[in-house]
């Protein structure tokens, strides 16, 4: 089975097309936030902070903690890509036709996808920390990185064993392609990035807030955004406005959900979706 972790790994990265679309979304994200979103988000601090040092700690760290979180979905996506095409050319039949058992040769593909996504998501930790450094001076600290590590692993594992209980179903590679197009639209949205959570009504924060998109990308800002935060908002009242606006603090149904229920509702959906994935292994077909 290692051997074809191997495999479906490069793969995947020989195709320099699959790993530009699997961080399109990534991509996107920071363009518009750029273009657009940036001001608004200058706008919302107190006017004396405006243009900042501290402001512009605090805008960075939104915006890379969420993008983060998005790769963590859009390229376990579009690895699963990998398995639809060999299915579809009927390069799995080779595999079949080995010792290996059937749960083992589709095991590998949910262990790639996982590596790849976890590697790619560091990638983007990285430049996104050498940015923040650019524009503000800051770096994550030690405590904060071992923190967004292990967020990194969840939420990977997470997404993992979800977007391949979906992708299971899918048949060809226009299926596939027309699905990462929706779900890399729609993330954005779903995560509170291109609107933010408070600007909608109550009837749509809770169902946001029910999703496990937006609950990753609230636990992502809280580790990641924490010194920057506390920095700009040195009072209670106001700090708890802007993180319950912007989504680092969430309440579902005008109940606050702490940092240790989110974890915990993250590791329920995983373990929902992975018994759902193995369904699916089990029930697997060329």
């Amino acid at each position: 089975m290692i051997s074809l972790v191997k495999r479906h790994l490069l793969v995947f990265l020989r195709d320099k097309w699959s790993v530009f679309f699997s961080l399109l979304s990534v991509l996107i994200v920071i363009l518009l936030y750029t273009l657009f979103l940036i001001k608004m988000h200058d706008t919302s601090l107190p006017e004396a902070l405006q243009g900042t040092t501290e402001a512009q700690h605090l805008t960075y760290t939104w915006l890379f903690s969420g993008v983060l979180m998005v790769s963590t979905v859009t390229v376990p996506l579009g690895f699963l890509g990998t398995m639809i095409r060999d299915r579809t050319e009927r390069i799995s039949n080779d595999f079949y036709v080995t010792p290996l058992k059937r749960l083992s040769i589709t095991l590998s593909y949910l262990i790639a996808a996982f590596i790849i996504t976890v590697m790619l998501a560091l990638v983007n930790l990285i430049i996104g920390q050498v940015i923040v450094y650019l524009n503000a001076n800051e770096w994550l600290s030690f405590t904060a990185l071992l923190k967004i590590l292990g967020l990194t692993g969840l939420s990977s594992a997470l997404f993992t064993a979800m977007l391949y209980t979906a992708v299971s179903f899918l048949k060809t590679q226009n299926a596939h392609g027309t699905m990462s197009s929706i779900i890399g639209t729609l993330v954005g949205f779903l995560a509170g990035l291109y609107v933010p959570i408070g600007a909608f009504g109550s009837g749509f924060r809770n169902f946001l807030t029910l999703t496990p998109f937006m609950q990753s990308s609230a636990l992502f800002r809280k580790v990641y955004m924490e010194d920057a935060i506390n920095s700009v908002f040195p009072t209670g009242a106001s700090q708890s406005d802007y993180a319950l606006f912007f989504g680092i603090d969430l309440e579902l149904f005008n109940q606050s959900l702490s940092t240790l229920s989110l974890t915990l509702i993250l590791v329920a959906w995983t373990a929902l979706f992975t018994l759902l994935a193995s369904f699916r292994v089990k029930s697997f077909r060329t």
